[in-house]
């Protein structure tokens, strides 16, 4: 065991690495702990192809350079974990990869993190694993027949890697419509079982949808702030960066030659039987694009911006056949189908925290990032304090504070007791 840190840090992700590089600037002593390598989720849980959502200018973390803030290149994963390697070298931090934390116990006013190499001790700990790390999979994955392939996204890679035939995507997120996307591209007859998702306009009056939304001061809101009748854990609108980033919609993905179902219902071997909810979840998606643009609209007017006129995406032009909903039955077997894709999100997995730092929903318990238990620190979860808490361009806001919070409670040694 080395000598007491003043931190440690589980997690080498955007979020570890951006509270790294500010506890290095105050002096703190830490170390970064990750259970592969740097960037390990975006490494092994993403497949070849995979592009992220946010253009380059909203991944910056602290320290980094100032980008275009209308620049539209999106990097693909291999490059963003590129980006995150050069960024651990060119801050020194101090990262030990290929450890897994296996339990913590807190003991005399300390964190003992016990890995599957060292035993470190330290006054802070801070959690920045990610909540978007452990593949979910319904239940009625269990009743699927043998015959058929099933994996997660996480497992996903290329067309290619995939058996002959047709291809099932259960869940139609961000995930789910990516991949989906490409299959079709790839000429594979594909089936999607759709869900309740917003979709966003990638462009919209002569810009990214997304900077429009930075502007609006959409990103800076608090839970406390929002509208009672927005749900606070809603899934992520569908949009992507592929090809400089474009519109994705449900009634295209039909024009495309996909075809659409409600949710996944129930499974028995071969046969399926889906809910009779798609024409609502192609109006649920509409009406939250067509709310986007009104926002954007509205904001624009108010601070006399002179922008370009509303253009039509035809992407999101109506689709008559998506109004009603279709046979909700599908035999794989007689469909061709020899795949299904669980495109059903991730979480996060805990197990390793004493059951008295977590919360009811098993995460660690924290109010604005600050742990109920003494020294303990959260980063990256959505909402840690604002909606940009997710993602990668809310971590520099929350690991300055929590970096300055953990170094005005941290009791540093004097230059006699070094």
């Amino acid at each position: 065991m080395s000598a007491t840190l003043e931190a440690a840090v589980v997690g080498a992700g955007q979020a570890g690495l951006g509270v790294s590089r500010e506890l290095a600037a105050r002096g703190v002593d830490h170390v970064v702990l990750e259970r592969g390598r740097v960037g390990e989720t975006w490494r092994s849980q993403r497949w070849d192809s995979f592009v992220l959502n946010t253009p380059v200018w909203m991944n910056r973390l602290p320290g980094s350079p100032e980008a275009d803030g209308d620049a539209a290149r999106f990097p693909t994963g291999w490059e963003f974990v590129q980006d995150l390697e050069r960024y651990a070298r060119s801050h020194g931090l101090p990262v030990v990869e290929n450890v897994e934390v296996l339990a913590v116990e807190q003991r005399a006013g300390t964190y003992l993190v016990k890995t599957s190499a060292d035993t470190y001790r330290a006054r802070s700990l801070i959690v920045a694993a990610g909540i978007q790390n452990i593949p979910r999979i319904p239940v009625v994955a269990r009743f699927l027949s043998g015959a058929i392939d099933q994996l997660h996204t996480a497992m996903y890679r290329r067309p290619e890697a995939l058996k002959p035939g047709g291809v099932l995507v259960v869940g139609s997120g961000q995930s789910g419509c990516q991949i989906a996307e490409e299959l079709v591209e790839a000429g594979r007859r594909v089936y999607l079982a759709t869900s309740r998702v917003g979709r966003l306009p990638r462009r919209y009056r002569g810009r990214d949808t997304l900077a429009w939304r930075c502007d609006m001061g959409f990103y800076d809101q608090t839970a406390e702030s929002l509208d009672t009748s927005e749900p606070l854990w809603a899934p992520i609108p569908i949009a992507t960066g592929v090809r400089g980033g474009h519109t994705l919609s449900l009634q295209q993905f039909a024009r495309d030659g996909a075809l659409l179902f409600g949710h996944l219902d129930a499974v028995s071997g071969t046969r399926l039987r889906f809910a009779a909810d798609l024409a609502d979840n192609v109006r649920f998606g509409d009406e939250f694009a067509a709310k986007t643009r009104s926002m954007i609209d509205e904001y624009i007017l108010q601070k006399r911006i002179d922008a370009p006129p509303a253009e039509e995406d035809p992407v999101e032009a109506p689709e008559a056949r998506l109004g009603v909903d279709p046979s909700r039955e599908l035999n794989l077997r007689a469909a061709g189908v020899r795949t299904v894709i669980w495109a059903t999100g991730f979480g996060g997995e805990f197990g390793w925290l004493p059951t008295a730092m977590r919360d009811r929903a098993g995460v660690p318990a924290q109010t604005d990032g600050i742990g109920h238990a003494p020294g303990l620190y959260v980063l990256g979860f959505p909402w840690i304090s604002k909606r940009k808490s997710g993602i990668i361009y809310g971590i520099e806001e929350d690991a300055r504070r929590i970096a300055a919070h953990l170094t005005r409670k941290a009791t540093f040694p004097t230059p006699a007791q070094v």
